[in-house]
């Protein structure tokens, strides 16, 4: 009869073979593949699950075996290892799957307006059923337009907890007004990048109304363009009556529609239409006064609806003076001849509010006239001031003799626009001059006549 302690000897080997067999089936690690897709990544998961449900099995098994004394402690914890590491296979490829598929929908977003005229985005989000295992997971939440984050707070942090979690709603004020952005959701490296149409909030009859550039400066006797866009959250929202206030009296200004350049006073939104773009022009007077030239004017627009609603900006102006030049002449009819140099008085007036830096002198001067000025440039001319130029004509000795007429124009820079005077029409007369033998001859022929007509009156008295 064979002992138990026989029976041991010979079934120990066979059932670590046994073992030794299973374990290097199951210890094959499933690793999923960068670019794979989500039916691989699925697969990959559940190939992970089976290893890690035999992993389990096999313990189960090594543990009975310890117990009545057949199996080696390290052999124990070699397969207590190996559901640790099929576990975390498991757990690494519901992460891959997760991160393949999006982590949240988005319910809705929705504008809408302060009273202080602020936009503000209420978001909300809801997370996918999320399987990874992961009890504690961080995302941050950001608004985005077409190159940047357009919303206050840039980035909101957001924990979630549990499989099924409750809807996040997320609150952010609007940096530049838009009617689509991006929901930009960060997870580590991953980026979910989700673009939306906003939706207006109908619960106020409110508007809003911005300006792009509403600080500015004109120069006198020019005008100055704010650009406007008006929305409404309200589809009962129709009629705008537009009015300024704040500007000084002789300061004028007219509303031009953005689309059809046709002048306004009145806004009409149509059945599907929420935003509206106008200009306002506003027209400096060419003559400065005191209480308003050089300073900044803080003045008012609104929008406002029968039903008393408004949308209302502030805009800034700065009125400044401008250089105005024109130019004058005593010789504006300049006789020469071929081969001759005539030097011409040009006098370069500043009638503006500021000083005209760096004038030059333009012409178009005719054929066979080479002209030219000096100086060739003023460095300044102070407002109320005249500064002399001298235009230089030089006609070719082969010019053919004849009228000519051209224009005079002085150049300048300014800060906010380029200062060209009014044209001043010359005219150029090239004479030929009388040969001087030819005047020698019929001043002798002359002489000879009339002394020959002297003898024969002579002669004809005596007789």
């Amino acid at each position: 009869m064979i002992s138990v302690a026989g029976i041991r000897m010979i079934i120990k080997p066979a059932i670590r073979t046994a073992l030794f067999i299973a374990a290097a089936f199951a210890a094959t690690p499933v690793v999923p593949q960068s670019g794979t897709s989500e039916a691989e990544l699925r697969l990959t998961l559940q190939l992970s699950k089976v290893n890690q449900q035999r992993a389990g099995e096999q313990y189960a098994q090594k543990l009975a075996l310890f117990q009545q004394g057949l199996a080696s402690k390290e052999e124990l914890r070699n397969a207590e290892a190996e559901v640790e590491r099929t576990r975390l296979e498991t757990q690494r490829a519901t992460v891959s799957l997760s991160n393949q598929l999006p982590s949240f929908r988005i319910l809705s977003a929705v504008k809408s307006i302060a009273r202080d005229g602020t936009l503000w985005i209420d978001l909300a989000l809801q997370e996918l059923r999320s399987d990874s295992g992961i009890d504690h997971r961080s995302y941050l939440v950001s608004l985005k337009g077409p190159t940047s984050i357009i919303a206050e707070p840039y980035e909101q942090q957001v924990s979630v907890t549990g499989i099924h979690s409750t809807p996040l709603h997320l609150k952010f004020r609007l940096l530049r007004d838009v009617d689509e952005l991006t929901v930009l959701v960060v997870s580590g490296t991953r980026r979910e990048e989700t673009p939306i149409l906003l939706q207006r909030s109908k619960s106020a009859n409110a508007l809003s109304m911005t300006a792009s550039n509403y600080s500015q400066e004109g120069a006198l006797g020019e005008k100055v363009d704010y650009a406007l866009q008006i929305e409404r959250f309200s589809p009962t929202i129709e009629d705008l009556d537009i009015t300024v206030a704040g500007l000084p009296s002789d300061v004028t200004y007219e509303c031009i529609d953005a689309d059809t350049k046709a002048r306004i006073n009145r806004i009409r939104f149509a059945k599907d239409q929420n935003t509206r773009r106008i200009v306002l022009r506003v027209f400096v007077p060419e003559v400065a006064k005191a209480d308003w030239f050089q300073k900044t004017t803080t003045f008012h627009v609104q929008a406002i609806t029968n039903g008393g609603a408004t949308g209302t900006t502030d805009l800034q102006l700065r009125p400044v003076g401008s250089p105005k030049l024109t130019i004058s002449s005593d010789q504006l009819l300049v006789r020469t001849h071929p081969g001759e140099t005539v030097r011409v008085p040009i006098a370069v007036e500043n009638t503006g509010g500021a000083a005209a830096r760096d004038v030059v002198m333009d012409a178009t001067f005719p054929i066979g006239v080479h002209g030219s000025f000096e100086p060739a440039t003023v460095p300044e001319i102070v407002s109320r001031a005249s500064r002399r130029v001298d235009m230089l004509l030089n006609v070719a000795s082969d010019a053919t003799a004849g009228d000519y007429t051209f224009k005079v124009q002085a150049l300048a820079k300014n800060r906010l626009t380029d200062v060209d005077s009014p044209e001043q029409s010359f005219r150029v007369a090239v004479e030929l001059a009388t040969p001087v033998l030819m005047t020698i001859v019929a001043s002798g022929g002359l002489g000879a006549l009339a002394i020959a007509g002297g003898i024969y009156a002579f002669r004809r008295k005596r007789a």
